[in-house]
């Protein structure tokens, strides 16, 4: 079991614990503002004390007390089959969803919010059954964002290379076609990221993704599975594009470059360089021998960086685009209204949008179990 702590600085309180701690606390005025996520300080250390020991078994072993995070596994609606390997490799957070840009993909986005409100210190939920091409597709993205996820996509916004999404239903063929920029002012607004698949990363397509990102400054871009690609031309055109535009993240896929020392030697510089603009991923092992293959090739990278570069690319990153996300206006009327129903308030409370959901479903619990016991309690 992941015997790793995550601690909501601002409460002062772990997860585990949290929310009951936060509803003892009655008859005071609610405010629901200025979360400001704050880093893990003592990752570092972690990082050293692990490279100390002589003795140990695997790598993941060796770092089994760092934070880690999988920003990219299409294993939302299948969270039961998973968990082992998650625990086995002590992967502390994974940013989950299903099928993409395509209508199976609006089904497996319900599933991965069902996962994540059993588990909502586990799991970052992300959503891309929407249309690029309608408004309907628009609306979609607004409502999904408003119920509380935490990030769009995989969004598959071009794709000729690949055998599976370059034949999906809802692709686009750029990275401002349709509606793209209508959902890119969203990612803004609400303070997600968004995640794109764009293959091949070539000339055109290199131009027009500089066009959005220069469009759309206040959105964070995700650029799924960077590091897919011929590296020595790759590596050239993510330095490019990592110092022209600083609103721009890549989706390190491990597994894809650890195969080759020479191409590991030409990419660890490259996060050396932008450590801030990094973060590691399986892509649920798709196209690799086997996921355990994926997460093993994540703590390859992790032991080839200096233990700054490496907290900041394991987890501190992702993390900081996750937790520093504001309740929508839906969670905060809904906690107004389960607070009033269960006769709590709490003073002071500095919650993000994870926290939101995760005392929504605390409170909503215990409104459950209110109800249960008015209705065998005997009448009077």
């Amino acid at each position: 079991m992941i015997n790793k702590k995550w601690l909501l600085t601002g409460i002062g309180l772990f997860v585990g614990t949290a929310v009951v701690g936060l509803l003892n606390l009655v008859n005071k005025e609610t405010d629901f503002e200025s979360y400001v996520y704050k880093p893990d300080l003592t990752m570092v250390d972690v990082i050293k004390n692990a490279r100390t020991k002589t003795t140990v078994g695997t790598l993941a072993e060796k770092y089994r007390d760092l934070k880690v995070i999988d920003v990219h596994s299409h294993d939302g609606p299948n969270i039961e089959f998973v968990k082992p390997i998650w625990d086995e490799f002590f992967i502390d957070k994974i940013a989950i969803f299903g099928k993409v840009s395509e209508p199976a993909a609006m089904g497996d986005d319900q599933k991965s919010w069902r996962a994540f409100l059993k588990s909502t210190e586990r799991y970052y939920p992300f959503f891309s059954g929407f249309d690029m091409h309608s408004e309907e597709g628009i609306a979609m993205v607004r409502k999904n964002l408003e119920q509380g996820y935490m990030g769009v996509g995989e969004v598959i916004a071009a794709s000729t290379y690949s055998d599976v999404v370059s034949k999906v239903a809802w692709k686009g063929k750029d990275a401002l076609d349709g509606y793209l920029s209508d959902v890119y002012a969203l990612c803004a607004e609400y303070k997600v990221p968004i995640l794109l698949h764009i293959d091949p990363l070539a000339s055109a397509q290199v131009s027009v993704l500089q066009e959005a990102l220069q469009k759309h400054p206040d959105t964070n871009f995700i650029l799924a599975h960077g590091n897919v690609g011929e590296s020595t031309k790759q590596v050239e055109i993510l330095k490019k594009l990592l110092e022209s535009h600083d609103n721009l993240y890549i989706d390190f896929l491990a597994g894809y470059s650890v195969k080759s020392k020479s191409e590991m030697d030409r990419y660890i510089p490259l996060m050396e360089q932008f450590p801030s603009r990094f973060f590691l991923s399986t892509d649920s092992g798709y196209g690799l021998s086997s996921l355990a293959f994926a997460y093993e090739a994540i703590y390859e990278v992790i032991d080839r960086l200096t233990p700054e570069a490496a907290i900041k690319i394991a987890f501190e990153n992702f993390e900081y685009l996750m937790e520093n996300q504001p309740p929508t206006k839906t969670q905060i009327e809904k906690l107004n209204q389960l607070l009033d129903e269960t006769k709590k308030s709490i003073e002071g409370l500095q919650v993000n949008k994870r926290m939101a959901a995760e005392l929504i479903v605390e409170l909503e619990r215990e409104k459950r179990i209110k109800k249960q016991e008015m209705a065998m309690s005997p009448s009077r």
